[in-house]
C-alpha cells in the first residue's frame, strides 16, 4: 500500500504541479518528506497548500479536516494490515481499501459538507451532478469530467466551440507567437489531458459571455423570477429533470413548475440559484474547476492502468466503474439521511449496502478502525478467490443491473443482430 508521503507527492504530480510551488524547497525539508519524516502537521500543511493551488475556500478547514480524518483513519488501518500476511496482491489490498474505506469515507463526509448549499465548492456548476467524477448516469455511456467542463463553459460563453475559438485567438494578448486553438481546445472534449500551463494560458484570456443569467436590480421580484424562468426554460431549453440536474433544490423546481402558488422567499431563492449556477466564471475559478477536471481524470486514467481494466463502459470489464456508483449512492443516501435526520437504518435493511458501507463510519475512530480492518481482512482472506483477483461490488452490480434492465436488454438485442 501507498504511504501518506507517496499519496501527496503522486497527486502533486497528477495536479501538474511544481514541487517548488508546494513548498518542497529545501533539500532537508525534501528528504525528510519522502523518507517519511514529517508530523501530522505537516499533512495539514500540504493538504491546504494543494487546496489553495486548486483556489478552493479553506477558511472554513472542514475540506482540509475531511482529508486529515482520512488520513487518521488510514494510517492505523495500514498499520494493522501490515502485521497481517495476507496471500493477497499489493493490488487487491489497494482495491479492497479503496472500496471498504477510502470512497465510503468521501462519500458521506462530502455529501455532510455539500448539505449546506453556503458552504459548497462547486457554486456555478450543476448542483445535481458530480462534475468532478466520469458521468455515468447516461447508462451506458460515459463522460469524462474534462468534456463536461468543456460542455459546462461553452454554455456559458454562449456560442458554439468554434467561435470560442476563434474569440480566444483573436484575444491572446502574449507577446509570443499568436497559437490556433481550435485543434488544443477540441482535444480538451476527448481524452486528451492538458497540462497545467495549456490551462492556465487559455483560462487567462478575457472572452465576452453570453450565455449567462444576471439579475437585473432595478426589476421587481416578479419580473426577476419571470426572466430565470423564462432564461432556463427558453434560452437554456431546459426541462424540469434538467433543471433539477442544474440546481440542488428538486422540490422548490417542483414547485416552480406547478401552479402552486409561490413566496417571496422562494421565488428570491429561485432567482438566486439560477443566477449562481449560471455565473461568468472569474479567470481563477475557471482555471481552478478545469485543473481538478484534468486531475479526477487522470486519477481515473492511472487507476484504470494500474488495475488493468478495460477503458469501458461495462461495469464488469471496467470496475472502476463500480466504485463510482459506489460513491453515487453511498453520497445520495448520506445526504438524504441529513435531509430527515435518520443516521442509522434498521435491521431489515441490514443485507443493503448502505448497512455494511455507510453505517460503519457512524461509529466511533476505535471502532470505525477495527470494523474496516476487519472486514478488509475477511475480504482478503478469502480462499474462494485467487490472490489476484479484484472483487466485485456485488450490491453495486445488482443495483445498476436492475435499475438499466431495459437499457441492458436493448443492447444485448443490438449485439445479437
Amino acid at each position: 500500500m501507498l504511504n501518506i508521503e507517496e499519496l501527496l507527492i503522486k497527486i502533486m504530480q497528477i495536479l501538474d504541479f511544481d514541487m517548488n510551488d508546494v513548498k518542497l524547497k529545501r533539500t532537508l525539508e525534501k528528504r525528510r518528506f519522502f523518507n517519511k519524516e514529517l508530523s501530522a502537521e505537516k499533512y495539514r500543511e500540504h493538504i491546504e497548500l494543494i487546496l489553495e493551488k486548486l483556489s478552493l475556500d479553506t477558511k472554513n478547514n472542514q475540506l482540509v479536516d475531511i482529508f486529515i480524518d482520512l488520513i487518521n483513519l488510514y494510517i492505523p488501518i495500514y498499520q494493522k494490515l501490515n502485521l497481517i500476511k495476507f496471500g493477497a496482491t499489493q493490488k487487491k489490498m489497494n482495491w479492497v481499501i479503496l472500496k471498504r474505506l477510502v470512497i465510503p469515507y468521501l462519500a458521506k463526509r462530502l455529501s455532510s459538507l455539500d448539505y449546506d448549499y453556503n458552504s459548497r465548492i462547486d457554486k456555478g456548476l450543476s448542483g445535481g451532478r458530480f462534475w468532478y467524477l466520469p458521468d455515468i448516469t447516461d447508462y451506458p455511456n460515459i463522460k469524462l469530467p474534462m468534456e463536461y467542463i468543456m460542455n459546462w463553459w461553452v454554455d456559458l460563453y454562449g456560442k458554439n466551440l468554434d467561435s470560442l475559438c476563434d474569440e480566444l485567438d483573436n484575444n491572446n494578448q502574449s507577446e509570443s507567437k499568436a497559437f490556433e486553438s481550435k485543434n488544443t481546445i477540441k482535444q480538451w472534449f476527448k481524452k486528451s489531458i492538458p497540462d497545467r500551463k495549456s490551462i492556465e494560458k487559455y483560462c487567462s484570456i478575457p472572452i465576452r459571455y453570453v450565455g449567462y443569467f444576471k439579475p437585473n436590480v432595478n426589476d421587481t421580484l416578479n419580473i426577476q423570477f419571470q426572466k430565470a424562468y423564462t432564461f432556463v426554460v427558453e434560452t437554456k431549453k431546459l426541462s424540469i429533470d434538467e433543471i433539477k440536474h442544474e440546481i440542488p433544490y428538486n422540490s422548490l423546481v417542483d414547485k416552480v413548475f406547478s401552479n402552486e402558488s409561490i413566496s417571496k422567499d422562494e421565488k428570491k431563492e429561485f432567482v438566486r440559484f439560477i443566477s449562481e449556477r449560471w455565473e461568468v466564471p472569474t479567470k481563477e475559478k475557471l482555471i481552478s474547476i478545469f485543473i481538478i477536471a484534468r486531475g479526477s481524470q487522470s486519477i481515473y486514467e492511472n487507476l484504470l492502468e494500474y488495475f488493468a481494466f478495460e477503458d469501458s463502459s461495462d461495469i464488469e470489464e471496467n470496475k472502476l466503474l463500480q466504485l463510482i456508483y459506489l460513491y453515487f449512492q453511498l453520497y445520495n443516501e448520506n445526504l438524504q439521511r441529513y435531509l430527515h435526520r435518520v443516521y442509522k437504518y434498521d435491521e431489515v435493511d441490514i443485507f443493503k449496502t448502505n448497512y455494511e458501507y455507510l453505517d460503519v463510519l457512524n461509529n466511533n475512530f476505535l471502532e470505525i478502525v477495527t470494523t474496516i480492518s476487519n472486514d478488509i481482512g475477511i475480504e482478503l482472506s478469502n480462499q474462494n478467490f485467487s490472490k489476484t483477483y479484484l472483487e466485485d461490488i456485488y450490491q453495486i452490480k445488482l443495483n445498476v443491473f436492475l435499475q438499466n434492465k431495459d437499457k441492458r436488454a436493448e443492447l444485448v438485442s443490438k449485439q445479437l443482430k
